[in-house]
């Protein structure tokens, strides 16, 4: 009888296990397919929960603007402006159910990038990047450009199709994992040194498409850090969470970028002309040269 009733209890305890783990699945699916739920948390999301984000993505499916997918009958986009610059964009499947949740802020930075190739999400289809050069040049079309890199696109399958290579005009948010400011460009030289990381103030590192010695990774990511000096800097305030947040206007090798952070991950505050080493696993690309078509941009 007495191992019977273990037996028991084993059982129920395997069965809560096994159900605790679905739901963090479950959550795991909808709040990071194919977008780091930690990227909520650079645009002033910290306190929000997983129910919190749910029905705000609910909300935006009924609020706001729709784009319906050409490629996957019965899905859509949608797409609402809820904070000063910030973007939240959801996904819903023809059931009816959430498919994908992203935030995106859309910079004041304009970078011209040569594309070169699509990426699709193997975590999430309704999400995708582009891999593209920096510092692309329209009156020489054989220069590639500065340097390489992988960005997120916002309604990527709105752009699936889009003319490979190309050169477009691109806006590109960075929100940072890390970001570590020094004074000037002294001071930076300095610091690195000390590190054995004698890198230039102004230097862009693609780590996301140096796969070769990863095995694991088959495809490019957009991970990177860079160093850049800091030309603007503003702190935001999220109108929904009243939570703060840093964007630094940041100009690095080949590109200028909007670089983001909460308040409170930052040491010192920032100031123009401060060196940002900057790390981040999210980049992400706005096309302003389709604003007209109402594709990208500020939502309306």
């Amino acid at each position: 009888m007495k191992y019977v009733f273990i037996i028991g209890i084993s059982i129920v305890v395997l069965i809560v296990i096994f159900l605790s783990l679905r739901f963090l699945y479950r959550a795991y699916k909808i709040l990071s397919l194919g977008t780091k739920a930690t990227v909520f948390t650079k645009y002033g999301f910290k306190n929000y929960n997983f129910v919190d984000i749910t029905n705000l993505a609910m909300d935006v499916s009924k609020k706001g603007k729709k784009y319906e997918i050409p490629t996957e009958a019965g899905c859509a986009y949608y797409r609402m402006n809820i904070s000063d610059k910030i973007d939240f964009w959801a996904v819903m499947t023809p059931e009816n159910k959430i498919g994908c949740i992203a935030a995106y802020f859309i910079g004041s930075n304009r970078n011209k990038v040569k594309l070169e190739s699509i990426i699709p999400n193997d975590v999430c289809k309704y999400e995708g990047y582009f891999y593209a050069w920096a510092g692309a040049k329209e009156d020489d079309p054989e220069y590639d450009g500065d340097c390489p890199f992988v960005f997120e696109c916002p309604g990527f399958l709105l752009h699936k199709s889009e003319k490979i290579p190309d050169i477009r005009e691109v806006s590109i948010s960075v929100p940072a994992d890390k970001v570590m400011l020094y004074a000037d460009e002294k001071n930076f030289d300095e610091e690195s040194k000390k590190i054995k990381m004698p890198i230039s103030p102004q230097s862009f590192f693609p780590t996301g498409t140096m796969n070769q010695r990863d095995e694991k990774r088959e495809k490019p990511v957009p991970d990177a850090f860079f160093a850049g000096i800091v030309k603007n800097h503003k702190l935001i305030e999220n109108s929904l969470t009243g939570e703060k947040f840093y964007c630094l206007t940041v100009e690095t090798y080949g590109m200028t970028v909007d670089v983001f952070i909460p308040e409170g991950e930052l040491e010192k505050t920032p100031s123009v002309g401060n060196i940002a080493l900057v790390f981040t696993s999210e980049i992400t690309g706005y096309f302003l040269d389709e604003e007209s078509e109402d594709k990208s941009g500020h939502a309306e």
